[in-house]
């Protein structure tokens, strides 16, 4: 199974595949340190976001995995999925259902 933590790269290889493709997505929110100060202007500071998407094509799996710890680079990652969920549909998933699939795969 191909990895990547290029949201652009894994467009260009979805949009390259040919025939039938599977897309699944997960998000997560997590904390980076376990506090939050509860101040509105810096109670988002310590989030992250992890983004997990998995690519099912007949002879290949693509697996993309980043987490955002800044707010303006994950907007700019929803754009880019945004624009490939026009493309092709995105099955939105669990982080847990989308980690049993890449087990799946990896063991077949």
């Amino acid at each position: 199974m191909q990895q990547t933590q290029n949201l652009s790269e894994l467009t260009e290889l979805v949009k390259s595949e040919k025939g039938n493709i599977q897309l699944c997505i997960s998000q997560q929110e997590k904390s980076s340190s376990g506090i939050s100060l509860g101040d509105e202007d810096t109670g988002g500071a310590d989030q992250e976001i992890e983004v997990k998407i998995l690519m099912e094509a007949a002879k290949k799996a693509i697996v993309f995995e980043k987490v955002y710890n800044q707010s303006i680079e994950y907007e700019e990652a929803i754009k880019q999925i945004k624009a490939l969920e026009q493309a092709f549909p995105l099955q939105k998933m669990s982080v847990e259902e989308i980690e049993k699939r890449i087990q799946t795969i990896d063991q077949g």
